[in-house]
């Protein structure tokens, strides 16, 4: 762990998503880890939380309406459940 910000070779996906700063959920490279988070373990609430957070930096990064990142962030959940 030492000279690395996080040692995530011997965590499991769920841990190493606990392990992204907030400000980093809403990158791409996340989103499958995210999904099947929220699709197979996340409490309702957590995972409305993580889909907003996801959308509002989804809407942000594409320079789109947050009801269309909301559509397609709701429709990879459903990919994934």
């Amino acid at each position: 762990m030492f000279g690395s910000k996080f040692n995530t070779s011997s965590l499991s996906d769920n841990q190493v998503l606990m392990t992204i700063p907030l400000s980093e959920l809403g990158d791409p490279k996340h989103l499958p880890t995210l999904l099947e988070f929220v699709a197979n373990e996340a409490c309702a609430c957590v995972a409305e939380a993580l889909i907003a957070r996801f959308a509002t930096a989804h809407a942000q990064q594409r320079h789109c309406a947050l009801d269309q990142a909301f559509s397609y962030t709701n429709g990879l959940v459903q990919v994934f459940s």
